[in-house]
């Protein structure tokens, strides 16, 4: 930890007292800005070898820590609920996607990562995608944070706000928000650099949570140009368009960072919130969504490069993603190898911020190797322990017949060779261990009428 930490002083001499009653906060506190994308998969940036042009990105990472096993869950919500929280999602009964008919998000007896940094007296603002509940009482001013300007739900046209099947879904704090022109991308990015610019003397928790590159596919053809003839199909192409405008749009808000003299002071986080949408594949997603697309439904989305699956799926194309933390002349430049779960990063933020984890939960610059990692969603169950991983479809782990998967990643990135026959009792210890973890899950909130559609 302390060749990536080297140099990390915070100064502390000085203390001001947090509003609402909370800790003395030491002057000088960092600050945090967190970046999610929706829906871009692990090789959909340059600096991962991808094949669309990121150099914004790319300049931010090359600088920072690279977390190249970086894994999420299959779909919006249930990483949303581990970042925020700080454990799997299913502890709270989060297994998929919230609905707009659904009436669940995080429980409020869970301390989200916003409530903690206000209680010590941190700015907190989301700008941009919640997804974790619709209702006001469990939208974002309902967990910590100060304010919001985004979406509730989990898509919609990136012009209009407007989703076919649920209506108009903008807002700021909890009211309904004016309509304005622009794309999504644009209107998130102003907004994050207006609030940059007024920052007062609190330190900041800003989660910018981008609507892209998720379904529809939309954006204005001058970020398309460099890819016509590129790729095979229109969908690809539309798809790179996005991920260009967000890369400009984070090149301006790390501009500005720098400008108001922010920038050594502030912890940056990049994630992804899970894999692309598979070629033909509607999941979850309302067909209204692919037919407001721009550039059709013909084909690939994202890249997830020698993965295996794509979103909602248990494989790693669906749950690994590119992720990075940045901090000037405190984290040192480098490629962390190691693997790491989005929970971890609830842990390691308020570890490398100095601030109390009220939780128990894996700071993984302390070099601990973690232990497991499960997932959990109403079809499937998987668990990674070591370079193993193993899945399950369609069944309670306690079942008498069960079709197991187990793939040695240190060996078959692409999970393509199925070591259940050949090491039976490693399948066996990670069965256990998948058991274990099952019996410590919450009733899941599973919305069936989403379930009879998919054929279940």
């Amino acid at each position: 930890m302390k060749r990536f930490l080297e140099g990390l002083m915070l100064a502390g001499l000085f203390v001001c007292v947090a509003q609402g009653g909370g800790r003395p906060l030491p002057a000088g506190s960092p600050n945090v800005l967190v970046f999610i994308l929706d829906d871009a998969g692990w090789k959909d940036v340059g600096y991962m070898g991808g094949d669309i042009a990121t150099p914004e990105i790319d300049k931010i990472a090359g600088q920072g820590v690279r977390l190249n096993k970086f894994y999420t869950y299959s779909t919006c919500t249930p990483t949303r609920a581990a970042f925020f929280t700080g454990e799997a999602p299913s502890r709270s009964g989060i297994v998929y996607p919230i609905q707009h008919d659904d009436h669940y998000g995080i429980p409020a007896e869970k301390e989200t990562l916003p409530e903690v940094f206000r209680k010590n007296g941190y700015k907190t603002a989301l700008i941009g995608k919640w997804h974790l509940g619709v209702q006001s009482e469990l939208a974002p001013c309902a967990h910590g944070f100060e304010m919001h300007y985004g979406m509730r739900g989990g898509w919609f046209d990136q012009y209009t706000r407007e989703n076919p099947v649920t209506g108009y879904d903008w807002w700021r704090n909890d009211n309904v928000a004016e309509r304005e022109e622009g794309h999504t991308t644009d209107l998130l990015t102003a907004e994050a650099i207006r609030y940059l610019k007024n920052a007062e003397e609190a330190p900041f928790f800003l989660c910018v949570s981008y609507t892209a590159p998720h379904v529809p596919i939309q954006v204005d053809p001058k970020w398309t140009a460099p890819y016509e003839g590129k790729f095979d199909t229109k969908t690809r192409v539309g798809y790179a368009g996005m991920m260009a405008q967000l890369d400009d749009s984070i090149g301006q808000i790390f501009q500005t960072l720098e400008k108001q003299e922010f920038l050594e002071n502030t912890l940056v986080v990049f994630f992804s919130d899970n894999g692309p949408s598979a070629p033909g594949k509607k999941w979850y997603i309302p067909e209204e969504a692919f037919n407001i697309n721009f550039y059709g439904n013909d084909g690939v989305y994202g890249d997830v490069g020698p993965l295996r699956g794509w979103k909602a799926s248990p494989y790693d194309g669906g749950v690994c993603t590119p992720a990075f933390v940045y901090w000037k002349g405190k984290l040192t430049s480098n490629d962390w190898n190691k693997p790491v779960i989005v929970q971890d990063l609830y842990h390691t933020i308020l570890g490398l911020v100095k601030l109390e984890n009220p939780s128990d939960g894996r700071n993984f610059f302390d070099d601990s190797e973690p232990e497991t990692f499960y997932w959990r969603t109403p079809k499937n169950l998987a668990l990674r322990s070591g370079d193993w991983k193993l899945l399950l479809s369609n069944a309670s782990p306690f079942d008498a017949d069960l079709n197991l998967e187990l793939y040695n990643l240190g060996k078959d990135v692409g999970e393509e060779h199925n070591c259940v026959k050949s090491h039976p009792e490693k399948a066996q210890e990670l069965l256990v261990k998948m058991q274990s973890e099952f019996k410590k899950d919450a009733k899941p909130h599973v919305n069936q009428k989403l379930l009879e559609q998919e054929g279940k």
